[in-house]
C-alpha cells in the first residue's frame, strides 16, 4: 500500500476526529458547534475515509478466516488506538440510545441542527473517524516496519502484533526479514 496515501489518509481520520470531539463536547455543553455546512461536512466527510478504508481492510484480511478479520486489522496498530476505538464504540452506542430516548430541541434558527443533534451524530462521527484511523495506521505500520515477527507457518508481522496479520496464528518467533 502506497505510504503516502495511507498517511494522508491519517491524517484526514484524525482532522475528522478532533472535528467530531470538539463539536461533540460543546453540543454536551449545550452549544451548537456550527451551522449545517459543518453538520453535512462531518456526516459526508465519512465516506471519503472509509471508502478506502473498506478498500484496505478487504486487502489486509484477503485469504483469511471471516472470523479472523478483526484481529488482522487491529494486529499492527497501537493499543492505545485499539482501546480507544473499542471506548468509543461502546460510548457511541450509549450515546445513540440516549438520543434517540430523549425528547430533541429544534434549532436555534431555520433548519440549524440543535446541540441534541449535534450530539447524537457526533458520537457516531467520533466513532467512525477513529476506527478508520484505527485501520490504517495498522496498515501504515505493516508495510513501513522492517523488524517483523513470524508466526509458526511463516508469515511476518511487526514487533508489537500479537497476532499473524495472514493466517490469525499466534506470533512466536522474533527476526529480520
Amino acid at each position: 500500500m502506497n505510504p503516502l496515501l495511507l498517511r494522508a489518509l491519517m491524517a484526514y481520520a484524525t482532522t475528522g476526529l478532533v472535528i467530531s470531539t470538539a463539536a461533540h463536547l460543546l453540543a454536551l455543553a449545550g452549544q451548537p458547534p456550527g451551522g449545517t455546512a459543518l453538520f453535512a461536512a462531518l456526516h459526508v466527510g465519512i465516506f471519503p475515509l472509509w471508502i478506502p478504508v473498506v478498500l484496505i481492510a478487504q486487502r489486509m484480511t484477503k485469504g483469511v478466516l471471516r472470523r479472523e478479520h478483526w484481529r488482522i486489522l487491529t494486529a499492527d496498530c497501537p493499543a492505545w488506538l485499539r482501546y480507544l476505538t473499542f471506548a468509543l464504540l461502546v460510548y457511541a452506542v450509549i450515546n445513540f440510545l440516549r438520543f434517540i430516548t430523549s425528547p430533541h430541541a429544534g434549532g436555534h434558527g431555520a433548519d440549524l441542527p440543535s446541540p441534541a443533534e449535534w450530539r447524537g451524530f457526533s458520537g457516531h462521527w467520533m466513532m467512525f473517524y477513529t476506527a478508520g484511523l484505527m485501520v490504517v495506521v495498522s496498515a501504515y505500520r505493516r508495510g513501513s516496519s522492517k523488524r517483523r515477527r513470524h508466526c509458526l507457518r511463516g508469515h511476518g508481522a511487526i514487533d508489537d502484533a500479537e497476532v499473524c496479520p495472514t493466517c490469525g496464528a499466534r506470533l512466536v518467533e522474533v527476526g529480520i526479514r
